[in-house]
């Protein structure tokens, strides 16, 4: 039997508890109450555990959902898992999906302006957006033909971000086992995490390190064990204001340095770019002719902008200052010579 709006959001609830790192092992009880509290709140309705039952068996063996969740019960701990990293995420929208999309996007819509959810207001407009749309193209238009919208793959540490959350809510210490780029293997990080960020579809977490007494970030793709510290109290943010820690970074990067004055002159086509969304909120336009578009932007010079300077080519020049000229002009000479 098809499943109705209501069964397909509780199917991403449980997926979600069964991703978490902690708790782990969600019992029946878990799974029924996660459900109840994040589709009914303090409305007073009730899911029944026969319902969760049902649930989790159709996530198994429902060939119509095509889900075949690998759930099992674990007798050592009392409480279901996967057997292999898995998620829904993975899993193609159907015609059922996107009704119960567009029924919760109906309801997200609603609270996009409350202060808690207003920095993810963009977010929640282009989910309706996709939803909506794709509500009104008809069952006989194939709607790859006249829409198509940028795919942003899912990214492994997508699974933590719930976990996250509730130790910053909680104000509890975690232990990241974590991987950097330039290690072979992975460290361990007692962690006091702070902050959330999304830069251009990856997460990143932010918080007080223990070892070095600074604050850090760690990349949540890059993070291969989550869990808790209990025997380490959890260090109060006294110093770490997020808006004035990134106001002047570009992308993810800890500060380093002070913030610099980067005049940077684009030719007219790209500029029109520029114009149209801007490098960066502190962007102001120096001087705009027939022949280039001179902007400013009040930032620290980190990789990220770098990188982002490089990606125009040469429809841009960096007019000031001297230290960001020079690093460039060489990081632009060793592009070159990779091609002799």
């Amino acid at each position: 039997m098809p499943a109705n709006k209501w069964a397909l959001l509780r199917y991403h609830i449980i997926d979600g508890k069964l991703n978490k790192r902690f708790p782990s092992y969600p019992t029946l009880e878990d799974l029924r109450r996660a459900c109840e509290d994040e589709l009914y709140g303090t409305m007073g309705e009730h899911i029944s555990i026969s319902s969760i039952e049902k649930d989790l068996k159709a996530m198994r063996t429902e060939q119509q959902l095509g889900f075949f969740a690998p759930i099992k019960h674990s007798r050592e701990y009392g409480g279901y898992y996967y057997t292999r990293e898995y998620t829904l995420a993975d899993i193609p929208l159907n015609e059922l999906d996107m009704e119960a999309l567009y029924f919760a996007s109906n309801i997200l819509s609603q609270f996009k302006d409350l202060k808690v959810l207003r920095q993810f207001k963009d977010a929640v407009n282009k989910i309706s957006d996709v939803v909506h749309i794709s509500g009104t193209i008809g069952e006989d238009l194939d709607e790859s033909v006249i829409i198509q919208f940028e795919k942003a793959p899912y990214l492994k540490g997508s699974e933590l971000l719930t976990d996250l959350v509730v130790a910053i809510r909680e104000k509890k210490v975690v232990n990241l086992l974590h991987r950097g780029f330039t290690r072979e293997e992975a460290t361990d990080h007692v962690v006091h995490p702070y902050l959330l960020k999304e830069f251009r579809n990856r997460w990143y977490v932010i918080g007080w390190q223990e070892a070095v007494s600074e604050i850090r970030t760690f990349g949540l793709e890059r993070i291969e064990e989550l869990t808790l510290v209990d025997d380490v109290d959890f260090r109060e943010n006294i110093d770490f204001d997020p808006e004035a820690f990134f106001k002047h970074v570009y992308g993810i990067s800890e500060p380093d340095g002070k913030a610099v004055k980067v005049v940077l002159s684009f030719t007219p086509h790209q500029g029109k770019y520029i114009l149209t969304k801007p490098l960066h909120e502190t962007q102001a336009i120096v001087k705009q002719t027939g022949k280039q578009l001179v902007i400013s932007c009040e930032v620290v010079p980190n990789y990220e902008f770098i990188q982002q300077i490089l990606s125009y080519g040469d429809q841009v020049k960096v007019v000031k200052p001297k230290a960001v000229v020079e690093k460039v002009k060489k990081m632009v000479k060793a592009m070159a010579a990779r091609y002799r």
